[in-house]
């Protein structure tokens, strides 16, 4: 199920550019086209390229649900996987797809980057514990 990681590990492989990250995309499109796999991929590396080195895996799963009283809606999750730091995920509904992709994928990005920018101070806080310590 989904696509599969890299066989050869990141220290080895280096940095990948958004076009080889393994994308996998779930559900139906829009009835009118608008958000086709390729458009989904597009935005994807559009908003997201500037992660790509930190991401190994992009699953996007959309849904359709018809609320009791009214318009159908649409539900948009995506979840980035990254190695050694688990995985992020962000959902996102509206009354189309396009408005649900462009929320989860704002949603997305804002976790990575606190995600990322967690993991990169915490060795400096260790560090400054550690050095503290040492006094």
């Amino acid at each position: 199920m989904g696509a599969k990681t890299h066989a050869t590990p990141r220290a080895v492989r280096g940095r990948t550019d958004t076009a080889t990250t393994p994308v996998v995309i779930r559900g139906a499109v829009d009835r009118d086209g608008t958000a086709t796999a390729a458009s989904i991929q597009l935005r994807l590396g559009q908003k997201l390229g500037k992660y790509s080195w930190r991401i190994d895996r992009l699953d996007v799963a959309l849904s359709s649900k018809t609320p009791a009283k009214g318009s159908a809606e649409a539900e948009i999750t995506i979840t980035a996987r990254m190695p050694g730091m688990g995985a992020v995920a962000a959902v996102a509904s509206a009354a189309d797809v396009r408005s649900a992709f462009q929320g989860a994928l704002r949603a997305v990005e804002r976790l990575l980057r606190k995600t990322i920018d967690k993991r990169r101070r915490k060795p400096v806080v260790a560090a400054q514990k550690t050095s503290a310590r040492s006094r």
